[in-house]
């Protein structure tokens, strides 16, 4: 019985009073797209709690609003991304505001 109790408690941790099983996922949807921007470690086929998508511009595009890097996060019973993804602009346009 201890031996059980001491893998169960190896195999679990505990974020807001939540209990995770290491091996259990948690799932957020797929990253949501920004404007003129991409993952660039979209390689994964599922996004798991605590994983971080890493934003990106398309060439010619330069950063004009959002986060550079979005993780995955566990509230209330569900999974969401902490914030909004990179937006960038055409780095000509920027160039023609100055």
């Amino acid at each position: 019985m201890i031996s059980l109790l001491n893998s169960f408690f190896t195999s679990c941790y505990v974020v807001n009073n939540y209990y995770f099983d290491r091996f259990s996922a948690y799932e957020c949807a797929d990253p949501p797209v920004g404007w003129n921007s991409y993952t660039a470690n979209a390689d994964n086929s599922t996004w798991t709690f605590g994983e971080v998508a890493q934003y990106q511009c398309r060439d010619g595009y330069v950063p004009a609003a959002g986060s550079h890097t979005l993780q995955c996060k566990f509230k209330g019973g569900s999974t969401f991304w902490s914030d909004k993804p990179l937006n960038c602009e055409s780095e000509y346009y920027v160039l023609l505001q100055q």
